[in-house]
C-alpha cells in the first residue's frame, strides 16, 4: 500500500491514479484532477476514466467527454454526474 502524494488516500502499490483526486502516482503530476463526473478526471489534453475490477486498476482514456462516456458504457462501468446527485 501507499499514499497519494496529493490527497493522502491509501491506494494499492500497482495503482498509476488515485481514485480519489486522480493524481498521477507514476509520472508525479499532483493535483486535484477530479471533475463533476464519478471516477472521472481531466489531465491536460484528455479525459480519464479510472476504475477497479477485481483489484485491478482500469484506465479508459478519451480526448473528449462523449468518446469517454461511450468507451465507459461499453465496458459496461458506471457513469454518473455527482452533481446531480449532491443537488
Amino acid at each position: 500500500m501507499r499514499n497519494c502524494p496529493n490527497c493522502g488516500k491509501i491506494l494499492n502499490d500497482d495503482y498509476a491514479f488515485c481514485w480519489k483526486c486522480g493524481c498521477n502516482l507514476n509520472n508525479g503530476d499532483i493535483g486535484d484532477f477530479t471533475t463533476g463526473l464519478l471516477n472521472v478526471f481531466k489531465d491536460d489534453e484528455e479525459y480519464i476514466y479510472i476504475y477497479s475490477v477485481h483489484g485491478k486498476q482500469v484506465i479508459l482514456r478519451a480526448s473528449t467527454i462523449d468518446e469517454l462516456r461511450m468507451l465507459v458504457e461499453v465496458n459496461k462501468f458506471p457513469w454518473m454526474d455527482l452533481e446531480s446527485v449532491e443537488g
